[in-house]
């Protein structure tokens, strides 16, 4: 393709430049060409002159997608310098730069460079775009439960819950975890960090209360992923609004997630209908077995089906 553009509009080698190679590249990636083919049009892109702060970004993404974390370090910094360097080309918004210190906040804490990711942090989170702000956040979240740090772990919950507008940000982040690959380990993580602090665990939870009842039209999966998340705070915790009788509530929270989750394909929304249907069978097997509720065989034959 490139050398039937290079002979149809007559140009010579030597004019072939950086941007030539970027487009060349975007055009072989979106064609499902090899990595390595894609890696090396990249590569001649950024060899030329004046290579662009979009062609270090996508060189950056593409390197840490094949776990070259510190090269794709050096090439969103590059970007990132050049995207605010006066009369960068293209002239990039606001919302561009913020992008920028996301990926770089992802990629030094993939890199374990725990300060630098802070500091990209700390302009991510006063973006005025909210999405990103909260997606900020979320890698934030994401890395800072992997610390040994318990105590630290809790306080970081803590300060997050006590920021201004805190509370609506976890609700933001919650929905975005409910849809996330990595969902159960997170609020796993979550649970098990604030179960030491009641008033914390409480928070937590209402939180979740409050992304489940808000009006989840656009966002039906969240919705129904949290609704688990607060039977499991219930049942295992005994976290309940209103002093409401706590494996009552979680049952009830249950089967409304199990009904909403019933209707939907997506990735998380399988996975949670399997843990809400085992979470119903063992309760009501459980109560069957201690002899307490033997009338429960219909509630455990509906919950397996």
């Amino acid at each position: 393709m490139s050398a039937w553009c290079q002979d149809f509009l007559g140009l010579p080698e030597s004019e072939l430049n950086s941007l030539w190679y970027e487009r060349l590249s975007e055009a072989s990636s979106l064609q499902g060409s090899k990595v390595d083919t894609v890696l090396s049009l990249y590569q001649r892109a950024i060899e030329k002159e004046n290579p662009s702060w979009v062609c270090h970004r996508m060189f950056g993404t593409i390197l840490f997608s094949q776990g070259r974390t510190q090269e794709a370090v050096a090439q969103v910094e590059l970007a990132l310098n050049e995207a605010e360097r006066e009369g960068a080309i293209p002239k990039p918004e606001a919302k561009d730069i913020v992008e920028l210190h996301l990926l770089l906040e992802q990629y030094a804490y993939e890199a374990g460079d725990v300060r630098k990711a802070e500091e990209h942090y700390l302009f991510t989170r006063e973006s005025k775009d909210a999405e990103q702000a909260t997606l900020g956040l979320l890698v934030h979240l994401k890395a800072r439960l992997n610390f040994p740090d318990a105590e630290g772990k809790q306080q970081l919950l803590k300060s997050t819950l006590a920021m201004e507008g805190g509370e609506r940000r976890m609700v933001d982040v919650l929905k975005m975890i409910a849809q996330d690959t990595d969902h159960d380990v997170l609020v796993s993580k979550m649970f098990t960090v604030a179960k030491g602090d009641p008033d914390l665990l409480k928070g937590i939870v209402r939180t979740m209360e409050t992304a489940t009842n808000e009006d989840c039209t656009a966002e039906p999966e969240a919705r129904g992923v949290l609704l688990y998340d607060c039977g499991v705070a219930a049942y295992m915790y005994k976290v309940s609004p209103d002093g409401t009788e706590a494996v009552g509530e979680a049952l009830r929270l249950w089967e409304e997630s199990r009904s909403l989750l019933s209707k939907m394909d997506e990735r998380n929304a399988l996975m949670t209908y399997q843990d809400v249907t085992m979470a119903l069978a063992q309760h009501y097997f459980q109560s069957m077995v201690d002899g307490d509720h033997l009338d429960h065989i219909d509630a455990l034959t509906t919950s397996t089906l």
